[in-house]
């Protein structure tokens, strides 16, 4: 969160993310920002892992899974362990041309109850934005087709970096909403 806060150019991620609230499909994510430009890496984790996971249970040695290794390492070396969940419903779109993934969160809401991930009903969540504001995101790896980038020219529209983790956890801790 800090390096977040202080604008740090190089940093980690790791996250468990599941869809819709089914623990069929776990994945675990290393989204990494350098330079302005973002990189993910993902791999398929079971509920069993998942679970050991939460529990601060680092995952076995040489696993295959890059991403299970390099968090592995980042829990014994740096004690990264669970923190936050956030929860919120995503409408997603997808083009093509350019890899463009045009996505608009709302109802974003965290809780430190980690322990909750796998369960239906997570506990005491805390809303992180005011009530009707949502977030667009526009993402691309090279190109912005220019029909795209016309139809996205709203009136004084700027980039800006948004991390829901952010926030959620100034959510949790009352510093902001």
């Amino acid at each position: 969160m800090l390096e977040n806060e202080a604008g740090v150019d190089m940093r980690k991620k790791f996250r468990l993310r599941l869809y819709n609230g089914s623990t069929d499909k776990i994945n675990l994510e290393i989204k990494e920002k350098q330079c302005g430009f973002t990189g993910k890496s993902v791999c398929e984790v079971s509920l069993n892992e998942c679970e050991n996971l939460i529990k601060h249970l680092p995952p076995k040695m040489y696993d295959t899974r890059k991403p299970l290794n390099l968090l592995r390492i980042n829990m014994i070396s740096a004690c990264f362990f669970p923190r936050l969940i956030v929860e919120y419903e995503r409408k997603a779109f997808v083009h093509n041309v350019g890899n463009v993934r045009i996505t608009f969160d709302k109802d974003i809401k965290a809780s430190k109850c980690y322990t909750d991930f796998t369960e239906p009903e997570v506990r005491g969540l805390f809303p992180v934005l005011p009530q009707g504001l949502h977030v667009l995101e526009i993402k691309y790896d090279q190109l912005l087709p220019e029909h795209i980038a016309q139809l996205l020219e709203i009136g004084n529209l700027r980039q800006t970096s948004f991390s829901k983790y952010y926030l959620g956890r100034l959510a949790v801790q009352g510093d902001y909403v």
